[in-house]
């Protein structure tokens, strides 16, 4: 199974610990991708997702 999630460099670290805790592996495959480029329409709704996980 490969999942992907998509947070802010500001969280990130926040995340990585959570699935440190909560995986089964010892040693779980996490990487990071980070985007240099894309699509304006989707760059502006990761921007605007982001903002409102702030607001939880």
């Amino acid at each position: 199974m490969f999942v992907i999630l998509k947070t802010d460099e500001d969280t990130y670290p926040a995340l990585e610990r959570r699935i440190l805790e909560l995986h089964p592996y010892e040693v779980p495959m996490i990487t990071v991708t980070s985007i240099r480029a894309g699509s304006k329409s989707y760059l502006a709704w990761l921007s605007k997702a982001l903002q409102r996980r702030n607001k939880w």
